[in-house]
């Protein structure tokens, strides 16, 4: 399934997955879009780190605003971002995910 999400000012973006295979498409205006695919195995933390890089202008080409979407090939997703945009609560909130899925 297609879900969009937002990151933080910083750029941040984290989720509880559960175990298996996903695709992370990531847009930004001015940069080149990136696909990656990772890997989720159960009871170790997976992070990805994705870097963008400055698109190339084209003469006469337009690409639409895209919506940003990641697809997950397995169960259904567990938990939903924190909105609040401080770095602090970033980081308290993904450590109580954290605590929240290991216990």
């Amino acid at each position: 399934r297609d879900v969009g999400f937002q990151t933080t000012k910083y750029g941040e973006f984290w989720r509880i997955l559960l175990p298996g295979i996903y695709k992370l498409e990531v847009y930004a205006d001015g940069f080149a879009p990136r696909e990656m695919d990772l890997m989720v195995v159960d009871e170790h933390p997976t992070l990805l780190n994705v870097t963008l890089f400055p698109a190339k202008r084209q003469e006469n080409f337009y690409r639409p605003p895209q919506q940003h979407y990641y697809h997950h090939h397995g169960p259904p997703l567990t938990s939903k971002p924190s909105t609040d945009n401080s770095i602090f609560s970033s980081l308290t909130s993904g450590f109580s995910n954290i605590f929240n899925y290991f216990g």
